[in-house]
């Protein structure tokens, strides 16, 4: 588990020190909040019981995680075209 956390906050400073990422944030608060948002979108009592409505329902949650993300941890002004903007 440690070295994930490492590994995935490597990625986050690395996304900062490329523009990606807002540098004025610790990796750390960073991925905790990441991590919560995505968890929130799944942990929920009523999830439908239709596997299509199901993946909809997952679609849209992770399609609002992406939203609160990008606006939270904005790229810097002056930062590259993201890559992964179409993921």
């Amino acid at each position: 588990m440690q070295f994930s956390v490492r590994q995935k906050m490597g990625r986050l400073r690395s996304a900062q020190e490329a523009g990606l990422l807002d540098p004025a944030w610790d990796p750390l608060d960073i991925l905790a909040f990441v991590n919560q948002i995505a968890v929130s979108g799944v942990v929920q009592p009523h999830l439908p019981a239709d596997p299509d409505e199901r993946e909809r329902y997952l679609a849209a949650r992770r399609s609002a995680a992406v939203a609160a993300v990008r606006r939270l941890f904005p790229a810097a002004d002056d930062a590259p075209e993201n890559p992964l903007a179409g993921s």
